[in-house]
């Protein structure tokens, strides 16, 4: 597990990106990447900066698949794309609210997931979003690699991180 830090502006989103890209097994179509994110805005930034990167990522004729889960889109459309007729969804970017619905759902399955990155941790530990994002966090599958990144990183998230990360 990984805990980053690093000033605004210095490529943090291109890091986590390549290392999830790294990560994912295009042939299997199960969401393998969570990536959470604190706000909608942030969420599809991910997910361009993902797809731009893994533009040529492929096995046959399978691509990559990155989608964005976040509010204010009708839940429709995301299980369009998680249901089985859908395109399936290799890494799945979102907001915590989304997120938690759809995994208490079980609209968005996480057997399959093997990594799970916080983009601006801090503010995702948050008090207003703290207990949503631990909830989301524990409830993967104990195997999961935890990245958490982000420019300030102050003691008290840092503290509610330790409990759901191995030796970061």
């Amino acid at each position: 597990d990984l805990i980053a830090q690093a000033k605004s502006g210095t490529g943090k989103t291109c890091v986590f990106s390549v290392i999830a890209l790294e990560a994912v097994v295009v042939a299997n179509k199960n969401p393998q990447v969570l990536m959470l994110a604190p706000t909608r805005e942030i969420a599809l930034q991910i997910r361009d900066v993902v797809r731009d990167i893994g533009a040529f990522l492929a096995e046959g004729a399978t691509t990559l698949q990155c989608h964005c889960f976040i509010g204010g889109i009708p839940m429709s459309d995301d299980l369009a794309i998680l249901g089985p007729s859908g395109k399936g969804c290799h890494i799945a970017v979102g907001t915590p609210g989304r997120i938690k619905a759809l995994i208490g759902s079980r609209d968005l399955s996480v057997r399959a997931l093997r990594m799970v990155i916080l983009d601006e941790a801090d503010k995702l530990l948050d008090p207003a979003f703290a207990k949503e994002g631990l909830e989301i966090v524990q409830a993967l599958p104990a195997r999961k690699q935890v990245l958490a990144v982000s420019a300030t990183f102050p003691e008290e998230p840092r503290k509610l991180l330790l409990p759901v990360m191995r030796d970061p």
